[in-house]
This record gives structure tokens, sequence and C-alpha cells, in this order.
């Protein structure tokens, strides 16, 4: 799970190149582009309720305090949309801490998250 500035397509379609807030995210898929660097696809996990959205999968409780999420709220990922990020490392396992998409490459932030999970001070912007 990474905590990151999500951006929602919404936002991209208005212009917008980074999210207005950090957010929990989830890993969804790992690939490999032909040039041989790691692709991170992140969905987003909100609290919004998902309405008659059929790509939104709600959190258990059990997977809520494996993340250190907060067990009071219901949470959902959101599957229709999501950023992908390109990671400066291979070693992406041991970081980890527990339709018409916006793409976000966000080689930067991951770095930060990084970093601010590790305890690390955040690289200015």
């Amino acid at each position: 799970m990474w905590s990151l500035p999500f951006l929602w397509k919404r936002e991209a379609m208005h212009g917008e190149t980074e999210g207005r807030k950090y957010r929990p995210c989830t890993l969804a898929l790992l690939t490999q582009t032909e040039h041989g660097e790691m692709e991170v696809l992140l969905a987003p996990i909100t609290s919004q309720p998902p309405g008659n959205n059929p790509f939104a999968i709600e959190v258990p409780e059990i997977e809520k305090k494996r993340a250190g999420l907060n067990v009071h709220l219901s949470l959902w990922v959101v599957t229709q949309e999501y950023n992908l990020d390109c990671p400066p490392t291979r070693s992406i396992s041991s970081q980890m801490v527990g339709s018409g998409p916006s793409v976000h490459n966000s080689r930067r932030l991951f770095k930060a998250n990084l970093l601010q999970r590790s305890g690390a001070e955040r690289p200015a912007a």
C-alpha cells in the first residue's frame, strides 16, 4: 500500500497534473515495459460511497486493520481508475507496507513516499 497524491480522471481532464491530496492506494498490477522498466498500476482507496459503480470493491475490516486504515470508515478500492508509476527501484516488494484511467507518472512522488515511510525527510518539490 502506498500513500500518494492520486490524480482522478476528472481532475486530469481539467488540466491538473497532480492529485489534490494524499490518499491510500493499493498495488493493482506490476508490469514491465518493452524497455525493461517496471511499471506499477495503483488503484485508489476512497471513503466515498461508490453509488452504482460496479468497479468499486469494499475493503473488508481485516484488510483495513492489516493496512493500518481506519476500521470505522467504509472504504472502497476503485478499480476503473488508476495512476501509473515508474518506481526508481526494482526491489519494490521490500518497500510495500502492508475504463478510462488517469495516468500519472510520479517517479518523484514514489521516491518521496518511500522516504516518508522510512522516516526520512521528503525532498523538495
